[in-house]
């Protein structure tokens, strides 16, 4: 009587060690980037939602988990989403390296984006060669697919939703957007003439204010004298002008200041513009209604 030989068990395909060390960073990488894209969603939200951002945010949380099936449990799916998802990893930190120090730091941008390009390049190098491993070990030794999950890893799953979420969170409560009407003066988070009246501003995340209040032109003028010194140092001047100046007001909407046109124009009045630290400040006076227009914008070098 013949014996019937049971199939001996295959034994699985082990990741490189150069492939666990690329995917170990590329879902770190991948964390930051999904951070940087829901901050970004959420700095806008609500009054636009950037669908590309929304699509990208979906789009890393999956690759990391694709990344982790792939090389951690030889998933031939995960392996390919991972490789095809490298760029994700990446482009959103060399994207928002490239906002903060835009217009300056060229060299270091450049740096930053070659950086960006070889570790996409390289890990998905890996991924796909991982990919079209599996595929013909899984067509050799064809088996029932299978899908499990543990606790710890559901766990690890939530945990990484809590890093991704954690500086949105912090940042959403310590910069929020602020806009307040008829403030008295000595309630006013910038400099204003003692006799300012109707004073209404507009505070940005980052800090930076929008402001506009009634004063008459003799006071405006005579505020300006009492302050020379300090514009002077700041680099300031000041002008009269009879031609149209494009001006912003205070939007009770809170709609962040760069994603929106010039709300107001001035056509007879007063500039007067310095700068401090990292930040330009103008004030436009118009001399028809007036109303003095403060304005604070950060400086890009």
């Amino acid at each position: 009587m013949t014996e019937i030989e049971e199939p001996s068990e295959v034994t699985p395909l082990k990741p490189s060690w150069l492939l666990i060390v690329f995917s170990v960073i590329n879902m770190l990488a991948g964390t930051a980037s999904a951070s940087v894209l829901l901050a970004k969603l959420e700095y806008s939200w609500p009054h636009s939602v950037d669908t590309f951002s929304l699509i990208a945010l979906v789009y890393a949380i999956s690759a990391i988990v694709g990344q982790y099936y792939g090389t951690f449990r030889n998933s031939v799916r995960g392996a390919s989403f991972a490789g095809s998802g490298c760029v994700v990893f990446y482009f959103p930190l060399g994207f928002a390296y490239w906002l903060q120090s835009y217009p300056g730091r060229i060299e270091e941008t450049k740096m930053i984006w070659a950086i960006v390009i070889v570790m996409g390049c390289v890990s998905a190098g890996l991924n796909f060669w991982w990919f079209e491993k599996l595929q013909i070990h899984a067509k050799a030794h064809p088996l029932p697919t299978k899908f499990s999950i543990a606790l710890w890893e559901v766990l690890t799953f939530v945990g990484l939703l809590g890093l991704i979420m954690l500086p949105t969170v912090y940042r959403a409560q310590a910069n929020q957007a602020i806009y307040r009407e008829n403030v008295a003066v000595a309630d006013a988070p910038f400099a204003v003439p003692d006799r300012a009246e109707a004073i209404c501003y507009q505070r940005s995340r980052t800090g930076l204010i929008l402001a506009s209040y009634e004063i008459s032109e003799t006071d405006f003028k005579s505020w300006l004298s009492e302050h020379d010194s300090e514009l002077r140092k700041g680099g300031g001047w000041s002008n009269d002008f009879q031609m149209p100046v494009d001006v912003d007001l205070p939007d009770a909407g809170l709609r962040p200041f760069r994603s929106r046109p010039r709300d107001h124009s001035v056509t007879d009045g007063i500039i007067v513009r310095w700068s401090l630290g990292k930040v330009d400040f103008t004030i436009t006076f118009d001399r028809i209604e007036g109303i003095a227009f403060y304005e604070e914008r950060e400086i890009r070098k």
